[in-house]
C-alpha cells in the first residue's frame, strides 16, 4: 500500500450493509468503537474491530448471528474503506470470504437503490 491515497473520510468508514444469497441474509457490517474492547483482548494484542450481525429473511428480518472481528492493527490502517473488509468478515460469518454478495447502498433520494454485484 506503500504510496496508495488512502480515503480517510468518514464515508468511506461508513457502515456496509451486503446482501449474500447463497445463506438467504443481510450482513451489516460496522467499524467498531472501542467499547468492546476488553482488558483481555489488548493484553493478547488486538488494538480494534469490526462488528457485524447477520440478519435471516425467511421469515420477515430477524437477528440469526453475528460477531467481532479483532484486529492486531486499526481498521483504517488495515482497510482502505470499509468495504474492504466484507471477505474477512464472510469467512468469519460462513468460513468462505468467495460468497457471492450484493452490497446495498443508501438511497439517494432517487426512486430505487444503488447495488453491485460481487463475488470474491
Amino acid at each position: 500500500m506503500a504510496g496508495e491515497r488512502r480515503d480517510m473520510s468518514a464515508k468511506a468508514f461508513d457502515d456496509v450493509f451486503i446482501y449474500v444469497p447463497g445463506a438467504g441474509q443481510v450482513v451489516h457490517i460496522a467499524e467498531g468503537d472501542g467499547t468492546n474492547l476488553r482488558e483481555e483482548d489488548v493484553r493478547e494484542g488486538y488494538v480494534d474491530y469490526i462488528v457485524y450481525a447477520q440478519y435471516d429473511l425467511r421469515e420477515g428480518i430477524q437477528e440469526a448471528d453475528g460477531g467481532m472481528m479483532l484486529s492486531g492493527e486499526y481498521v483504517r490502517d488495515r482497510y482502505t474503506q470499509l468495504a474492504d473488509s466484507i471477505g474477512d468478515v464472510l469467512e468469519l460469518a460462513y468460513g468462505r470470504r468467495d460468497m457471492t454478495f450484493i452490497r446495498l447502498e443508501k438511497r439517494t433520494g432517487e426512486p430505487g437503490s444503488k447495488e453491485e454485484r460481487h463475488g470474491i
